[in-house]
């Protein structure tokens, strides 16, 4: 994503207040544990790791 990363959207998304919070499914190239649980730490719902 040219402009900033898939984190950095995941964090805007969940400094969003709004009731239900929005569900994020994240779909990346990198699939290391790194990428996973940072993702996870930011709230993300799913993670999946393109080939």
């Amino acid at each position: 994503m040219p402009g900033m990363t898939g984190i950095e959207m995941l964090s805007r998304i969940r400094n969003i207040s709004e009731d239900p919070p929005q569900v994020v499914m994240m779909i990346s190239a990198y699939g290391d544990d790194e990428n996973r649980n940072e993702a996870a730490e930011h709230g993300t719902n799913d993670f999946n790791q393109t080939n």
